[in-house]
């Protein structure tokens, strides 16, 4: 039982230690030093003058015209793109449409199967 509170008396000292001397590292600086660093930027500031080189000077190019407007272009879709063949599977666009085609196929329902002589 000594063991124990004397345990948790030794950690309460630390911890009390602890703060104190961190209460004190913080009062012993000041804002002086942060001063004194600042006057010590502007000096250096003032002493030091930037130097910026000039821009490098860039040779002017020639305008060109493009004079081959009478070429193709070979940018345009027909030149990049074939134009695609007519696929043989494909059902006929152009075709009369069936009766039937007119409705849409959730709205059709079997209503009857009818057989004459024996065929369906």
């Amino acid at each position: 039982m000594t063991f124990q509170w004397g345990n948790r008396w030794f950690k309460g000292a630390l911890y009390a230690l602890l703060g104190i001397a961190l209460v004190l590292t913080a009062s012993c600086s000041s804002d002086r030093s942060m001063i004194d660093l600042k006057r010590f930027v502007l000096n250096m500031h003032k002493s030091t003058q930037p130097s910026v080189e000039p821009l490098p000077e860039f040779a002017s190019i020639p305008a060109y015209t493009y004079a081959a407007s009478s070429l193709p272009n070979p940018f345009s879709p027909e030149n990049v793109f074939p134009k695609p063949e007519p696929d043989l599977l494909e059902p006929d666009p152009t075709r009369p449409r069936e009766h039937l085609e007119g409705f849409a196929l959730d709205a059709l329902q079997l209503a009857a199967i009818m057989i004459l002589e024996g065929k369906l």
